[in-house]
């Protein structure tokens, strides 16, 4: 399998410097502080609860597509927890729903991918790092955008880019979801969140990938290797975290590649939900 993939068919906590660490029994806790963007405060100007496409952006000589998903009854005075979404190879649509479960209280964003077959460059320093990068300057200045609470969700190719996000994007990402990746283990620095979703039945990213990233964080976030029962099923958290920078591994088995509807969406949302 290339590193590139293949496709198929409670109160949100502070990144970094954001918040305000105390002292408490279970180590360092992080006091919720919410950093509104330049963007509040100017209207919507573009369709609510719908994937409205933005004027293409130039990145590194290329002209890249993307687009904005606003909830329903978005007020521009609200800082928005935003969700980018990065979809698996062959097509831009091919990513995790999760405007069926965010309940019009996120801002989402989408970019495509140029790779062939529409993949995503994954490299750590790579065009598709930049190309996040102008995407959230851009949505930051046009919406009410919590950068505090910037998160990140990858379908296969795009769990590849996810991975290469968390590992140099830390300081911009509060947390990072991903079904069915690989990992990017080099110069990384920094704690973030994360819940991974893979098949130990996957032929086309081998679970191996995301064990290897869940090693790296889990020595990043100082957690020990014990685990307990999270919700839902079949996820598991890792103890002695960060208090801020949890981490949960949901493997399933008999799914293959699938992008896992039923269980991704929800899980996410209620992982990122759920950080103090």
């Amino acid at each position: 399998m290339s590193a590139g993939g293949v496709s198929a068919g409670g109160a949100l906590g502070s990144a970094g410097s954001a918040g305000t660490s105390t002292a408490g029994a279970g180590g360092m806790s992080t006091t919720t502080v919410a950093k509104p963007s330049a963007g509040c405060n100017l209207p919507a100007g573009q369709e609510l609860k719908s994937w409205v496409p933005q004027p293409n952006m130039m990145v590194a000589g290329a002209s890249r597509q993307w687009w904005v998903w606003l909830p329903n009854n978005y007020d521009p005075t609200k800082a928005y927890p935003t969700l980018f979404l990065f979809h698996g190879c062959s097509d831009a649509n091919n990513v995790v729903p999760m405007q069926n479960v965010t309940n019009d209280q996120a801002i989402l964003v989408r970019g495509a991918g140029t790779q062939p077959m529409t993949c995503w460059d994954q490299s750590p320093d790579g065009v598709d790092v930049t190309f996040f990068d102008q995407m959230l300057a851009a949505v930051s200045a046009q919406h009410c955008v919590d950068t505090a609470r910037v998160f990140a969700v990858g379908y296969s190719s795009g769990s590849w880019l996810v991975n290469s996000l968390d590992c140099r994007r830390a300081d911009k990402l509060r947390g990072a979801a991903t079904v069915s990746g690989g990992y990017e283990s080099s110069k990384c620095s920094g704690e973030i969140a994360r819940i991974f979703i893979h098949d130990s039945d996957d032929t086309d990213n081998d679970i191996s990938g995301s064990i290897t990233e869940r090693t790296r964080l889990i020595a990043a976030n100082h957690c020990t290797m014990n685990t307990l029962p999270d919700d839902p099923s079949p996820c598991v958290r890792y103890q002695g975290c960060d208090a801020a920078y949890p981490i949960d591994w949901c493997q399933t088995s008999g799914m293959m590649h699938g992008r896992q509807d039923s269980l991704a969406p929800g899980a996410f949302w209620k992982f990122f939900t759920g950080l103090n």
